[in-house]
Parts: structure tokens; sequence; C-alpha cells
């Protein structure tokens, strides 16, 4: 646990797409209100500190996990055990809809999330109802 809490306060900030900008900061907005209180969230978390306990996955799973560009983009997590309780993605289109490689990796991506019970939220950066769906989740 503590591992994990010391791994949070060291992710990345710097944000170069505006469509990931726009939900970080709704998120920001969002989990400032009495009822998520709990809650907080970083952006762009390495797999190897959402998954430290692996007993769960395939060689091929792992494998993935520690690879360093595997990542979230949005982890919200408990302030209190630092366990995360939603991924959020943001999906460019030209990146991830219209790259069959990319469309794997998210696949193999969710499919240990799934494993573990921690819900994953797909945006995709074409979807006029992007935000909406941010700023009204509820978990």
């Amino acid at each position: 646990m503590l591992e994990r809490k010391e791994a949070m306060k060291h992710v990345k900030k710097n944000i170069k797409f505006d469509n990931v900008k726009i939900v970080y900061s709704i998120l920001s907005e969002l989990l400032k209100k009495e009822i998520f209180s709990y809650y907080s969230f970083a952006h762009e978390v390495r797999l190897s500190i959402i998954f430290l306990n692996q007993d769960k996955c395939k060689e091929i799973e792992k494998i993935f996990i520690k690879q360093p560009r595997s990542s979230v983009g949005f982890t919200i997590f408990n302030k209190f055990n630092h366990n995360p309780v939603l991924a959020i993605e943001v999906d460019g289109t030209e990146f991830h809809l219209n790259n069959p490689a990319q469309l794997v990796k998210d696949k193999k991506k969710d499919g240990i999330f799934e494993k573990y019970g921690i819900p994953i939220l797909r945006l995709a950066t074409n979807q006029a109802s992007t935000i909406v769906v941010v700023k009204y989740y509820k978990h």
C-alpha cells in the first residue's frame, strides 16, 4: 500500500493533448465535490504500479504490465488505502480506433482490469458525449 502511495506522488502531470486536458480538468473539479471526498486521481499511471500483485495474470499479461509504456490515462483511487476504483482511457481516433495493433493492446488491458474488478471507462475523442459521460459517471 505504501509503495503505491509513493508511486502516485510521482505520476507525471504534463499533458500534451487537449482532449486529455479537458478530462483532467473535469476530474479535478468533480473530485472536489463532497460526495467524492474519499477519492483522488492520477494521470498516466503505469500498470506495474496498479497491479503490484499479478497472481491472476497469464504470463503474457505479466509481460505486458511490466512494459515501461504500459499505462492507463487516468486512475481514480481511494485516498485512504490507495486502491484503484476506476480507470479512464481517452482514446484518440487516429491512434486507437484506426490502429489494429493498438486495439489488441487495449483489449489486453481491458481484460487485465476486468480480472481485478476495476472498471475501465474508454472515452473516444470522436464522441461528443465524452465530457458528459465523465461528468456524470458515478462509481
